[in-house]
C-alpha cells in the first residue's frame, strides 16, 4: 500500500507486486495539501509517481498488443505519461487500473494502425468495417451479446497469463457451460465480422478491442477484481479459493482427456471410411439402402441420391461428424447386412471403442465443470460479491 506521509515526496518507492500478480492494491491517496502548495494537479512528487508507474506497469500492459514494435511502445508510454499528468490525479481507487487502462487506451489507436497495414486496407476502410461491426452487436441475442462483451471486457483487462481462461471466466460470471460460452462467442463474432471483417480473416481476439470501446474505469476495475477473485490474488484466497482451485485442476484434466479422445474418435472415423473404401463394396453397390438409411447413419447432408453411384465412401463419411452411440448402431446394422469383410469390421469395433471412451470423458467432463460452478459459488463471500458486481456492473454499461 501507499505509504502515508507528511512529506510531500514520497520516501520510499512502492514495492511492486511478484511478476504477473498485477499491482492491484495500490489505492491513490493525494498526501495532504502543505501551506504554499497548489490545491490542483499532481504537484511535483505525483508527477514523478505518475510517470514511474507508467514506466514500471505500462510495459506489461504492452505485451498485450504483439502488433506494436518497440519504437510503437515508447510512444505510447511516453503519450500515456502525458496524459495523466495532464489530466491531474484520478478519483481513488486502484491506481494501477488507471494507469494500465490509460496504457491500454493509447496503444489502441496504434494497434489500429497497425492493424490496417496486416490486412492491407486503409484507415477508412477500416473504419467503416469497424462501425458496421459495432452497429451490429444490437442483432446479438441477449445470451450471444452477454457472452460476448464479458469475453471482450475480461479480455482488455487481463494479463498475459490470464488470457487463456477469459472464455471460461465469464461462463462461470453467467453459470453457463464453457462450451457454450465458446459457442456464443463464435456465433456472435460471425455475426459482426461480415463483409471485409470476414474477408480479412479477422480472429476476434486479434480485433474485439477495435468494436467495442475501452470499458469505462468503473467496469475495468470490477473485471479486475473478479479476475483477482479468481487468481486467489490477495485476500481472495484461503480454504475456498483451494477447493476452486482443485475443481479448476479437475475441469482441465477432463477437458484434456476429453480433447485427446475425440481426436482419436475422429481419426478412427476416417480410417474406418478408408477401410470401407478398400471393402471392394461402393456406395452405388448399395445406393437403395443408403439411401433409406442415411439419416440414422448420419450421413444424410453429404449422401446426394441422384449422385450416390458417383460418390465414394470418403464423400459420405469424411465431412460427417464423429457418429453417436445411436449412429454406430446403424452402421453396426448395415455392416452385418452385407459383405464388408473381416478387416472392414475390426476397423469398426476400434472405432466403437474410441468413440465410447469420448462419450465417456464427455460426461466426466461436463460433471467436472458443474463441480466447478458450485465451486465458484463456494468462495468466499467477496469472491462471490466481485463476481456479482462485475455483471452488475457489465449489465449497467451502455454498448450501443
Amino acid at each position: 500500500m501507499v505509504q502515508k506521509l507528511e512529506d510531500p515526496r514520497p520516501t520510499a518507492p512502492i514495492a511492486p507486486a511478484e511478476e504477473g500478480s498485477g499491482v492491484h492494491v495500490v489505492v491513490w491517496r493525494r498526501p495532504a495539501a502543505k501551506e504554499g502548495d497548489a490545491s490542483e494537479g499532481w504537484g511535483a512528487w505525483g508527477e514523478e509517481l505518475a510517470r514511474r508507474l507508467v514506466a514500471e506497469l505500462g510495459a506489461r500492459a504492452l505485451r498485450r498488443f504483439p502488433r506494436l514494435n518497440a519504437r510503437d511502445g515508447a510512444a505510447v508510454l511516453d503519450a500515456a505519461a502525458e496524459r495523466l499528468v495532464r489530466s491531474g490525479p484520478p478519483s481513488p481507487g486502484p491506481i494501477d487500473a488507471h494507469v494500465r487502462r490509460t496504457v491500454f487506451c493509447e496503444a489502441l489507436a496504434v494497434d489500429r494502425r497497425r492493424f490496417a497495414e496486416d490486412v492491407g486496407a486503409t484507415a477508412e476502410q477500416v473504419r467503416q468495417a469497424l462501425d458496421g461491426a459495432h452497429g451490429r452487436i444490437s442483432l446479438l441475442t441477449d445470451r450471444e451479446r452477454a457472452a460476448l462483451l464479458a469475453i471482450f471486457t475480461l479480455d482488455h483487462v487481463a494479463e498475459e497469463d490470464e488470457v487463456g481462461k477469459v472464455v471460461l471466466h465469464a461462463a462461470v460470471a453467467y453459470q453457463m457451460r464453457w462450451n457454450t460460452a465458446h459457442q456464443h462467442l463464435s456465433r456472435a463474432w460471425r455475426k459482426l465480422c461480415e463483409g471485409p471483417l470476414a474477408a480479412w480473416q479477422t480472429e476476434w481476439r486479434g480485433a474485439h478491442r477495435f468494436v467495442c470501446d475501452p470499458p469505462s474505469f468503473e467496469l475495468w476495475a470490477a473485471a479486475r477484481e473478479y479476475l483477482d477473485a479468481c487468481s486467489g490474488r490477495g485476500a481472495y484466497g484461503g480454504p475456498t479459493f483451494a477447493a476452486w482451485t482443485h475443481a479448476h485442476e479437475d475441469h482441465n484434466a477432463w477437458f484434456c482427456e476429453w480433447k485427446k479422445r475425440s481426436a482419436l474418435a475422429a481419426t478412427r472415423w476416417h480410417a474406418f471410411a478408408d477401410a470401407l473404401e478398400g471393402s471392394g463394396l461402393h456406395p452405388r453397390d448399395l445406393a437403395g439402402p443408403l439411401v433409406e438409411a442415411c439419416g440414422a447413419l448420419g450421413i444424410d447432408r453429404w449422401l446426394v441420391p441422384a449422385k450416390v453411384r458417383r460418390q465414394c465412401w470418403r464423400d459420405l463419411l469424411c465431412e460427417a461428424p464423429r457418429p453417436s452411440l445411436e449412429t454406430r448402431a446403424a452402421w453396426r446394422t448395415l455392416l452385418r447386412a452385407h459383405p464388408f469383410g473381416a478387416e472392414t469390421m475390426a476397423v469398426f469395433r476400434e472405432l466403437e471403442r474410441e468413440a465410447a471412451l469420448a462419450e465417456v470423458a464427455g460426461v466426466e467432463l461436463e460433471s467436472a465443470y458443474h463441480r466447478l460452478l458450485a465451486a465458484a459459488e463456494g468462495r468466499s463471500r467477496d469472491g462471490v460479491q466481485a463476481k456479482d458486481d462485475f455483471r452488475r456492473a457489465l449489465e449497467a454499461a451502455r454498448w450501443v
